[in-house]
């Protein structure tokens, strides 16, 4: 692998990894709710609710917190292995089914619990670590396996059960990954407990206790802060392997260890990495609506400093952009209290607190008074500064990487074909995004976002004969979303109609504020979806809209998209003919490019028909799609019905297209889409020019 590779596929473990903490937030805030009421800073709690079932209350939540440990480890390894399985399957081994991925990390987590060390087998961040591991080391065994063995990939013949062939061809490779999972799990925990065993020596080297109080402060906080990064419960682990160089557990400040108390207090406010600044940051200049509710939803905990919400959902562990805060901030509040202290202006005349108790309380506790509270107060804004620049950088940052998800799946639902697969019934990236795109516009509907606009159209004298309504949805965090990707989506549900009736409804009631200003003689263009011809209510709601605005049908004309197929039904072709009875006009949309566009016209009586853009918007420099056009025209002229061409944007193009056989225009070339009332100026302008022009 070149080292390129290397590195994408690191990216690639570590994104894994990111997104499974997220994924596992559900099971966080259990923890974290778990984690607030077993440590809520009042002596005898929560035994003091007497005992359940003859077992302490405390008890009973010690182990629901182990378990809940080794489940979201185990959840780290089931959403890791499959998003790398996913990521990495290609064609030949798509048989390496996802639900024997997942086997096989549940299987390889267990064998690794094996491996873990007694003393820390239900810890929370060992557990996680864990899950990370097996679940790379697990899709990475599978890919090798894939890599040595091609031969063994390829099932043959057409016999049998197909189930049962997959069942018997992944035999081979899950034994495989199991012996080599296992191998390397043993590997990386000797490597471990190595690494523990000389942690443990250099401990006791008086080297380390010669640094003094404040030296040995600070390497507390940075290596609590470096095992927090990589997943690990930081505390637990410097409690238990660094306890020669911590201070009896009642002292509030040592001369010559590292002090659990004073460190607790006025480093670690919110949780590690003095996370009650990162909560400040976010509020005071995030403008992204997940951050913010992260944030707010990490608040009440991080009260009682625990931090895992924002630890594991932003995910700080494993993020380049959070490293640098996550231990400055700690290190710049500790700093300023030990320097108060060195000074002679924070005394620890006090009494012993317990880690969950509030910031501010905790200081003037063991502060004795107000100095405590000033000096927490000051390490705080401190915190709260060193996070702002990072906070500004993480969310430009997501807000890039959103963009071009944003701009990829937007492109899908503009423009892929649907016919055959319903993205609403997806379940991946683009059906989620999907089902969000949907939920926000079904929301957004009836308010202000979303609005119409309407653009003109000119007859070949230069005449405003007409317009087309255009949906418009401006979102709140994306902008600007593309009507097609709208439709597309709404397209699958019921949405689509009252979408219909919106615009319809919105179209009217501009036609009839334009006509009580003087506006006569234009058709107002309405898309309609094949879909609406399901709703047997349409043609009545037509007749409605039309009474109600004081509407002749002859004003009204219908397009009809072929975004997707106009099935032949009885209910379609009914619904056309009762709006052909009505005297509603209607017009065939992207005429020319479509395979049912000649059965449409067989089918219907239409009044005009659209070329499809990308026939006009080639026509100067393409002779086939001039070719097109001209047989659409004569066509048009044989049927007696309108040629209307859009994406008209020069002089030129539009004089091609009169030459060819067009009869509207409609197009930059006169004008975007604009509003009802810039509309009601523009006509006015374009009836004066035409007026001039006859006279």
């Amino acid at each position: 692998m070149t080292k390129k590779g290397t590195r994408s596929r690191f990216e690639l473990w570590l994104s894994a990894s990111q997104n499974a903490m997220i994924m596992l937030l559900p099971l966080t805030f259990i923890r974290v709710a778990l984690s607030v009421v077993m440590n809520l800073p009042w002596a005898y709690w929560p035994d003091t609710w007497g005992p359940l079932w003859d077992v302490p209350w405390s008890l009973v939540a010690t182990k629901l917190d182990a378990t809940l440990s080794v489940i979201m480890g185990l959840g780290v390894a089931l959403c890791v292995g499959n998003r790398l399985h996913l990521t990495l399957q290609r064609v030949e081994n798509s048989w390496l089914t996802p639900i024997l991925v997942q086997l096989l990390c549940l299987v390889n987590f267990l064998i690794g619990l094996m491996f873990l060390d007694v003393s820390l087998k239900h810890s929370l961040g060992q557990s996680l670590l864990l899950g990370i591991l097996t679940g790379i080391i697990t899709v990475e065994a599978l890919q090798l396996h894939v890599r040595l063995m091609p031969r063994a990939l390829h099932i043959v013949g057409l016999d049998g059960s197909m189930l049962f062939r997959h069942a018997f061809h992944q035999l081979g490779p899950a034994a495989f990954t199991c012996v080599i999972s296992t191998m390397a799990i043993a590997f990386l925990s000797e490597l471990g407990k190595g690494f523990t065993l000389l942690l443990q020596m250099l401990i006791k080297t008086d080297i380390i206790r010669l640094c003094g109080a404040h030296v040995l402060n600070l390497l507390t906080i940075i290596v609590n802060q470096l095992l927090w990064f990589v997943g690990m419960h930081g505390g637990i682990l410097v409690e238990t392997f660094g306890s020669t160089l911590m201070a009896k557990p009642g002292v509030l400040f040592d001369a010559n260890l590292a002090s659990g108390n004073f460190i607790n207090a006025f480093a670690y406010m919110g949780g590690s990495g003095a996370t009650f600044g990162l909560v400040l940051a976010i509020a005071m200049v995030c403008k992204d609506q997940q951050l913010r509710r992260l944030s707010k939803y990490s608040a009440l905990p991080a009260v009682f400093n625990i931090n895992e919400i924002l630890v594991f959902g932003l995910p700080i562990i494993f993020s380049p952009i959070m490293v640098i805060p996550f231990l400055l901030a700690p290190l710049a509040s500790a700093l300023i209290a030990m320097a108060a202290h060195a000074t002679g202006w924070l005394e620890f005349s006090g009494h012993e607190v317990k880690w969950s108790t509030p910031i501010f309380i905790s200081g003037y506790i063991m502060s004795g008074g107000f100095a405590g509270v000033i000096a927490q107060l000051a390490g705080l804004l401190a915190s709260t500064a060193v996070y702002l620049p990072f906070v500004r950088r993480l969310e430009a940052v997501r807000r890039k990487s959103q963009s071009e998800a944003l701009s990829k799946d937007m492109d899908q639902l503009c423009y892929a074909q649907f016919e055959h697969r319903r993205v609403l019934q997806r379940f991946d990236t683009l059906g989620d995004f999907a089902r969000s795109l949907h939920a926000d516009f079904e929301t957004a509907l009836g308010t202000t976002q979303v609005f119409q606009t309407y653009q003109p159209k000119h007859d070949t004298h230069g005449r405003v004969c007409g317009v087309e309504a255009l949906l418009r949805w401006t979102h709140p965090v994306y902008g600007p979303i593309m009507p097609a990707a709208i439709v597309n989506v709404a397209e699958e549900s019921y949405l689509i109609n009252r979408i219909g009736n919106w615009s319809l409804e919105t179209a009217c009631a501009a036609l009839q504020h334009w006509k009580s200003h003087g506006v006569q003689n234009i058709i107002m263009s309405v898309n309609l979806s094949p879909m609406q011809l399901e709703d047997r209510s349409f043609v009545a709601f037509v007749q409605q809209c039309l009474e109600r605005f004081g509407l002749s049908p002859s004003e009204l004309e219908l397009e009809i998209t072929e975004g997707r197929v106009l099935a032949p039904s009885m209910q379609a072709d009914a619904m056309l003919r009762q709006l052909s009875a009505l005297g509603v006009h209607l017009s065939m949309d992207d005429f020319g490019m479509g395979f049912s566009s000649l059965l449409y016209m067989q089918r219907f009586s239409m009044s005009a028909i659209k070329i499809d853009g990308s026939l006009s918007h080639d026509v100067m420099t393409n002779e086939v799609s001039s070719d097109i056009i001209r047989t659409i025209g004569i066509l048009g002229r044989k049927q007696g019905v309108r040629v209307v061409a859009e994406f008209v944007e020069t002089l030129e193009q539009r004089d091609k297209l009169a030459e060819l056989g067009c009869d509207e225009f409609q197009g930059y070339f006169y004008s975007p889409a604009i509003s009802s009332e810039a509309f009601l100026t523009y006509w006015r302008k374009y009836n004066e020019t035409y007026r001039l022009h006859m006279i």
